[in-house]
């Protein structure tokens, strides 16, 4: 069994690919996942030249898409095409697919909408609506691609009833047989975005208050640079 999360996904797709490795492994869990349809626009762009506005946006610029080492991997050595799924690669065991409905990074409602279509329904003949396939209801079959309403890239470990809720599936996969798994339901979605002393996540504490939209980093490094530059001449000049 799999547990994988954000580029952690990159490493089982290529795992999957392998066909002494891919039949050592069972039922998998993915929680925001990058290694579907990155061929998209939103990722690359979010990840490497969204310029950043929010403070969860500051936070993935400034430990993340700058890192050295991830920087470097992913503008002169990654391969996009080597590092994809496709729906045909789920068959042969048991997924479970998290999705956060106000990730940053990946393009989750393109995502969702392209595991969960019906066959032979193109995707601009798919007009459901978002309640006819949005649910966090897990039932143990063969895909269950959960949309966790209200979270953004990463916060679904914020919460005890959501990673309690990791935890049984993992649990249930690991044992072999169907348990009862703790579900999200939309009331508790609405408290958890309300709820700021139960769930102490920075990110959204700045976006709830308009923190994210004040900050301005560059600006403020700028001054405190000139303000010690002048400080030194003074000192200089005495």
């Amino acid at each position: 069994m799999g547990l994988c999360h954000q580029k952690s996904t990159i490493i089982s797709a290529q795992m999957l690919h392998n066909p002494s490795l891919d039949a050592q492994i069972s039922d998998v869990i993915f929680i925001d996942p990058v290694s579907f349809l990155p061929h998209l626009p939103d990722m690359t762009y979010n990840f490497t030249r969204r310029p950043p506005q929010s403070a969860s946006e500051h936070q993935l610029y400034y430990f993340a898409s700058t890192d050295m080492g991830a920087a470097h991997t992913l503008a002169q050595r990654f391969c996009w095409p080597d590092n994809i799924l496709w729906k045909e690669d789920l068959r042969g065991r048991r997924w479970t697919i998290m999705l956060s409905e106000l990730d940053i990074v990946v393009a989750a409602d393109a995502i969702r909408k392209y595991l969960t279509r019906p066959g032979e329904v193109k995707a601009l003949e798919d007009d459901r609506e978002g309640s006819e396939w949005k649910t966090t209801k897990w039932t143990g079959g063969e895909l269950d691609v959960m949309w966790l309403k209200g979270l953004n890239h990463a916060e679904v470990f914020d919460t005890k009833r959501e990673r309690k809720m990791m935890i049984d599936i993992a649990l249930s996969y690991s044992a072999g047989e169907r348990r009862k798994v703790c579900e999200r339901s939309d009331e508790f979605a609405k408290f958890v975005e309300k709820g700021l002393l139960f769930k102490t996540s920075p990110t959204r504490f700045a976006s709830t208050f308009g923190l994210d939209r004040t900050l301005d980093w560059r600006t403020q490094g700028h001054r405190l640079s000139a303000e010690r530059l002048n400080g030194a001449a003074k000192i200089h000049s005495c």
